[in-house]
C-alpha cells in the first residue's frame, strides 16, 4: 500500500481529525483545564511577588 492507494483519502481523514479536535476543545467540560493551562506561565509571577 502506498500513496496511490491512500492518497485520495488523506484530505478527508485530516478534515475529520481537525473537526474532532475543534469540537473536543470547545466542549464545556474542558474549559477549566484549558484556563488552568493558559494561566500556568503566570504562576511564577505570583510566587515572586509574594517574596
Amino acid at each position: 500500500m502506498n500513496y496511490e492507494v491512500y492518497g485520495p483519502y488523506l484530505p478527508v481523514i485530516m478534515l475529520i481529525t481537525f473537526i474532532a479536535l475543534f469540537i473536543w476543545v470547545l466542549l464545556p467540560g474542558h474549559k477549566k483545564k484549558f484556563e488552568d493551562a493558559a494561566n500556568l506561565p503566570f504562576a511564577d509571577e505570583d510566587k515572586n511577588n509574594r517574596l
